[in-house]
């Protein structure tokens, strides 16, 4: 004991420099693996004293948790972790909690066993609050839940629309941090009624107004008055902290190359409260290349650079690809044609969402919001010249396939209000783009949320994705609607996708899955069979994949690793950014 005190104090020296901790070559860190969605959270924490982290280990098929010293040279698995794709340290550093499929459990790193607190609903981040909780973001951002880890009792509040992942408490307050879904402005939930307000620079040391938004993720507070986020390019930010009017001084970067993980931004890295910095170098991992496959052999990369795709779309004669790229404080909609290889640059806004083709490949359907804090509306675009830009509705309504003449078929959004002129939060509705009102067909649900729906080629089946009953599945139904549901994929599934009119595809994190549907048996649909797996792919948050003409299937795949050989140590880091951080407001 007397050595690793001695080490600890002599890496706590503010001369003492950062070093690597490696991983063991069978137990590497895991970025994204496990998780349902195939996308990455912080895949590690660590101890207040900073002289330990735990981490989700890539072993073999699973993950596991591992325990790894930061003083010596020990490594160790934690049994009965198998599974685990999210982490939260206790404040004492003494018990970790886990999601592993759809249970919250709970090891403590001084006794053997394992405590199941609760189901959940495939949670998108949270932390281990001081007084005992747990916080949590659903999947969907619109709802947060406490935990008490020690009586199981939960509660919590629905948050307004523009929605929060990966919460963060703000000590002391009515106020929990959060990441937008998709959004990309940081913002405050007040916890009394579940109201959003962006985070902004101040007037004083903004040049006399405040700004629109801070732009990044995953914030976090540090002694009360600094906070810390990952911009969208990878670099962790720093600020002093006004929490009272959720005002910012001036952002000062302190750490570059930096991992962050995907469109929602979850930083890899941890700060324990002995002021050690923790972090995993690396970069953007939304940056990735488009690449087609079908299962028969390696993924072939598409004709276009490496960027950070938010979404993307195919014509249905597979000449044209629509790709939403995200820019600063922005995104691009640029179309590519692939018999000339030309590019032409459709639109820049500020988000824009579910880019769907007409039949023909002449127009566009997608949501949109010009502007931070602009209301969200459908519109449409053509692709030739003039091109002309046509809102059709102003409401949350988010196409998921224009399968036929004027018809598009989509979804009431998440976080819109409960209920629209073309219908109530969670319904799949089909609209005619010629009509006004637009309102044709609406398919409701009570007990749950749709989305992502399509269409069958010859017209007979509508495919979709279900949440709200633990996990995400995939239902298929008649269309229009003259028969039962029936739920097709047995452990969950997301974005479903018609190969051909008797074959359907969808994804369940890193591996894709086929079913055969004939209407002439009875139930119409096969067992699932898989297909291939990637462990490089990237989620992009909304559809993450596109079928093409010849039957194959259109994603996005990580240029860099999704697993780490080590872990960089910053000794007295907090100290040094506070200094940093005051010296850029004096």
């Amino acid at each position: 004991m007397g050595y690793i005190a001695g080490f600890l104090q002599w890496r706590r020296d503010a001369g003492a420099p950062p070093f690597d901790v490696g991983l063991p070559d069978s137990a590497q860190v895991a970025f994204t693996k496990g998780n349902p969605w195939g996308t990455g959270w912080r895949a590690f924490e660590i101890s207040p004293e900073g002289d330990f982290a735990v981490y989700i280990a890539d072993v073999g098929h699973t993950t596991m948790l591992w325990k790894r010293s930061l003083v010596d040279f020990t490594a160790d698995p934690i049994p009965g972790t198998e599974g685990a794709y999210q982490l939260f340290l206790s404040p004492d550093g003494g018990d970790v909690a886990f999601v592993s499929g759809d249970r919250l459990k709970i090891v403590s790193l001084e006794e053997p066993g394992i405590t199941t607190l609760s189901e959940v609903d495939r949670p998108y981040g949270g932390q281990w609050l001081t007084d005992g909780r747990l916080l949590l973001a659903d999947s969907s951002g619109s709802h947060l839940s406490w935990i008490d880890t020690g009586n199981r009792a939960e509660s919590g509040i629905r948050v307004s629309a523009g929605g929060c992942l990966l919460p963060s408490e703000v000590p002391g307050s009515d106020l929990v941090l959060c990441s937008g879904t998709q959004s990309f402005a940081m913002t405050g939930v007040k916890v009394a009624d579940g109201t959003l307000r962006d985070l902004r620079v101040s007037s004083t040391t903004g040049g006399g107004a405040e700004s629109s938004g801070i732009f990044g993720s995953a914030p976090r507070v540090i002694d009360d008055r600094y906070l810390l986020w990952v911009s969208i390019e990878g670099y962790l930010f720093a600020a002093s902290f006004d929490r009272e009017n959720l005002t910012l001084g001036t952002p000062v970067a302190v750490l570059r190359g930096l991992r962050r993980e995907g469109l929602v931004g979850a930083g890899q890295y941890d700060v324990s409260q002995s002021g050690t910095l923790v972090y995993a170098p690396g970069g953007n991992m939304a940056a990735g290349r488009l690449v087609k496959a079908g299962g028969t052999g390696p993924a072939s990369l598409l004709p276009f650079p490496a960027a950070a795709v938010v979404q993307f779309d195919i014509t249905p004669d597979g000449g044209r690809l629509a790709v939403v790229e995200q820019e600063f404080e922005g995104q691009q909609l640029t179309v590519y044609d692939l018999n000339v290889g030309t590019k032409q640059r459709l639109l820049t806004a500020f988000s824009i969402r579910e880019p769907r083709w007409s039949p023909n490949g002449g127009r566009l359907v997608f949501e949109l919001m010009q502007r931070h804090g602009d209301d969200w509306v459908t519109a449409t675009s053509s692709v030739f010249s003039p091109i002309r830009l046509d809102t059709i509705q102003e409401a949350r309504f988010t196409p998921s396939h224009w399968f036929a003449e004027d018809l598009v078929l989509g979804s009431i959004s998440w976080g819109g209000a409960a209920a629209t002129d073309i219908g109530t939060r969670g319904d799949l509705v089909m609209v005619d783009l010629t009509r006004d009102p637009v309102l044709v067909d609406t398919l409701s649900f009570t007990e749950g949320l749709p989305s992502r729906a399509t269409v069958s080629p010859d017209g007979a089946w509508v495919a979709y994705m279900f949440s709200g009953l633990g996990l995400e599945e995939i239902r298929l139904e008649p269309f229009p609607r003259t028969g039962p549901r029936y739920t097709i994929s047995l452990d969950g599934g997301l974005d479903p996708l018609w190969l051909n009119e008797n074959e359907l595809v969808y994804r369940s994190g890193t591996t894709w899955w086929k079913i055969a549907v004939d209407e002439n048996n009875s139930p119409p649909h096969g067992d699932p069979r898989e297909w291939f797996s990637d462990p490089s792919f990237i989620d992009t948050w909304l559809r993450s994949q596109v079928q093409t003409p010849d039957g194959e299937i259109i994603y996005l795949q990580s240029i860099g690793r999704n697993t780490a050989s080590f872990l960089r140590v910053v000794p007295n880091w907090v100290e040094q950014m506070k200094d940093r951080v005051d010296a850029a407001n004096r």
